[in-house]
């Protein structure tokens, strides 16, 4: 069991309900409660490095972003500051789907981005992500709850 249509079968037939329409939306519950219960884990953790233009503070973020672990510049660690902060001296603040850079670089500067990836979404019969495929059995567990 690889595969959301293997996930699906083995579903079916431990509910033993060939013909439920559910299943679907029943392994989007279990991919949310699998994000949730494994954020943090290091197989979750990504890196993207960001050349961040002169004169723009916007950092975007990734679209699978679950949770910040680290931003660098360089080998300095970058602090944060909860979204009520208007402006420091040096950090970022989250707002919504980017970083605000403080200060706004004064020249192009990297950044490095260490966070937690939301899992694949599995929307097509051969569609898969790490979880499925090394602990499928983790999968059909989450998803039999959800029912």
């Amino acid at each position: 069991m690889t595969t959301l249509a293997d996930l699906d079968a083995t579903v079916r037939s431990y509910l033993n309900r060939p013909n439920l329409a559910e299943v679907p939306a029943l392994v989007q519950q279990a991919t949310g409660r699998l994000n949730r219960d494994l954020n943090g884990h290091p197989r979750t953790t990504e890196r993207r490095i960001y050349t961040q233009p002169e004169g723009n503070p916007l950092l975007p973020l990734p679209d699978n972003l679950l949770g910040i672990i680290v931003l660098r510049q360089g080998s300095r660690r970058v602090p944060q500051y909860p979204p009520t902060i208007d402006t420091v001296a040096w950090g970022f603040v989250e707002r919504g789907a980017v970083l605000h850079l403080y200060p706004t670089p004064t020249a192009d500067t990297q950044y490095q981005l260490d966070y937690s990836a939301a899992l694949a979404k599995l929307d097509g019969p051969d569609a898969t992500n790490w979880v499925l495929e090394v602990f499928p059995d983790l999968y059909l567990y989450a998803t039999l709850i959800e029912s």
